[in-house]
């Protein structure tokens, strides 16, 4: 036997509606402004926001770029070093 009447079921509608409305004119200008930056918005769950610059995802750990900078420029001089020494 299912509790689960038309009514319950257009009142769990509308109010999960209400909600989103709600939820999208809460974070309504945040949101703008996150998209005009260029942010990616992640909407995990109602009334949380996950904002993300996308340039961060090209950001290396240090120790990475180190090892990727050591290899990539084996045996390169630079100009600022004079015999081991920053200028």
């Amino acid at each position: 036997m299912s509790h689960r009447t038309p009514l319950c079921v257009m009142a769990k509608r509308l109010l999960r509606k209400a909600l989103d409305a709600l939820d999208r004119k809460v974070f309504l200008d945040v949101d703008l402004d996150a998209t005009a930056r260029g942010w990616r918005v992640n909407r995990p769950r109602p009334f949380v926001r996950a904002y993300r610059d996308p340039r961060w995802d090209q950001v290396v750990p240090r120790d990475v770029a180190a090892e990727s900078a050591s290899a990539s420029f084996e045996g390169a001089i630079c100009p600022h070093h004079v015999q081991g020494r920053p200028s």
